[in-house]
């Protein structure tokens, strides 16, 4: 969700001197708070000037390619479209007066994801992931090894290959033992909420992990794929699409945030 706080965020935050959401504004503001940008388009659809004034749009566009999040972390493509944006000038993020809703596309290529794969902060998050969709005992175990390598390759059929090495992490020269692990899935969107693995298969140093483990691992993948766990912080996130093909990666979303006076306790 990091990348579409960026750009929320920097729609909300876009007021203009005389009091008018502007192309050039948030195209300014959007490049401000990412790496960089290779190319940007922005276009507001403006509501009476009455409205503007008070800070209110009909529709924002933004169309982005080559977005680079982080000096490791590059979108090929960020496309979003807003639905009406009110703004209240005093408050600003801290209390919008109505819900954001909008339509979000993402398309990422395979050099994209192996990239960031390498950096710290994604591996992290990676071996955080795998650890929670693991059964009790196989977490425990996981939590003494680190990731080595890692890398994604697209393929055809909706599918994706994901291969890493586990090494076991050890004090001074020692570098402990070493897992080769190969995992292949296709993968399939419930309800526009969920996502889940088909026909997923797994392997650890060339050899096939039993068909019970790999059901286990895919139920948990399955559990950390609910979206529904984000509406209990007003995140409301439906998939429209989740493709994968040799060249790359594509999801659409419709995207719903709940004015934050509306969190409990406010």
């Amino acid at each position: 969700m990091e990348f579409l706080s960026i750009f929320i965020s920097g729609l909300l935050l876009l007021v203009s001197p005389a009091g008018l959401i502007a192309d050039r504004a948030i195209a300014k503001s959007i490049r401000a708070q990412v790496e960089r940008v290779e190319e940007l388009q922005v276009r507001v659809d403006n509501a009476p000037t009455h409205r503007l004034l008070q800070g209110k749009a009909e529709r924002v566009r933004i169309a982005g390619r080559g977005v680079w999040l982080r000096p490791e972390v590059r979108i090929a493509v960020l496309e979003l479209e807003t639905g009406p944006i009110d703004i209240d000038r005093k408050q600003l993020l801290q209390s919008r007066e109505q819900p954001w809703q909008g339509g979000v596309r993402l398309v990422l290529t395979e050099a994209d994801i192996n990239r960031a794969l390498r950096s710290l902060p994604i591996a992290a998050l990676l071996r955080q992931f795998s650890i929670n969709s693991l059964p009790g005992a196989a977490a425990d175990q996981m939590e003494s090894y680190e990731f080595v390598n890692p890398r994604v390759e697209f393929l055809d059929n909706n599918r994706l290959r994901f291969q890493l090495e586990l090494q076991q992490q050890r004090n001074g020269n020692d570098r402990g033992f070493k897992l080769a692990i190969l995992a292949e899935s296709g993968f399939q969107v419930v309800a526009g909420r969920r996502i889940e693995l088909v026909a997923p298969r797994l392997e650890a140093n060339g050899n096939p992990v039993p068909p019970i483990l790999v059901n286990a691992i895919a139920a948990g993948v399955s559990r950390g794929g609910d979206l529904r766990r984000l509406e209990a912080n007003q995140i409301l996130i439906r998939l429209l699409k989740l493709e994968v093909s040799p060249e790359l990666l594509e999801i659409a979303a419709f995207v719903a945030l709940q004015p934050p006076a509306s969190l409990p306790g406010r």
